[in-house]
């Protein structure tokens, strides 16, 4: 009976001494630039992104961003969407945080001929890196900056279960204002 009593008297104490863990809800709306790569001038870019990141190094986030007229005036509509999956890896310093941050998710392309005979519209497995800072301004306010490289993917010409680099890629620049919740 006495160590049925201390057995409950140790659980309860290790229930009230563990610390939950914590996250920061990030959300951040963001406006930038596509450029380079397969780009021939610059397009105007904006998205936004949703992530958790906890007072260590390490963090996710969901990241989608629009930009029109990729493949520059044309007629009918053209744009390049992604929606990305990423891990990020921060450096906190104080009230600011560097990051790299990588990973995969959907680029759909889209360019709409008028008289529809050469339509693309299709959807490509990509990949993104970068790298960039978040600076807060209080508990809840921030702003973020970061550059992005994006790259398409698909399967091996060989029939192998290998995946290749596909031939479309381009750099993002962005900024944007975060709100930590």
């Amino acid at each position: 009976m006495k160590t049925q009593r201390l057995l409950a008297l140790l659980a309860v104490v290790l229930c009230f001494s563990v610390r939950p863990a914590a996250a920061d809800a990030l959300v951040t709306g963001t406006v930038g630039w596509a450029f380079s790569g397969d780009l021939e001038q610059d397009h105007l870019s904006y998205g936004a992104s949703i992530g958790f990141m906890g007072e260590g190094i390490l963090g996710f986030e969901i990241e989608g961003t629009h930009t029109p007229d990729f493949f520059g005036e044309t007629p009918g509509n053209n744009n390049v969407t992604t929606l990305m999956g990423n891990v990020i890896l921060g450096a906190p310093l104080g009230a600011a945080r560097i990051y790299a941050s990588g990973g995969a998710g959907l680029m759909k392309l889209r360019v709409a001929d008028v008289d529809e005979f050469f339509d693309i519209d299709r959807n490509d497995f990509g990949v993104n890196a970068g790298a960039g800072i978040m600076v807060f301004f209080g508990d809840n306010f921030g702003a973020r900056g970061d550059i992005r490289y994006f790259r398409d993917v698909h399967e091996s010409e060989t029939g192998d279960f290998d995946v290749d680099f596909g031939g479309f890629h381009y750099w993002r620049g962005s900024f944007g204002l975060t709100l930590k919740f």
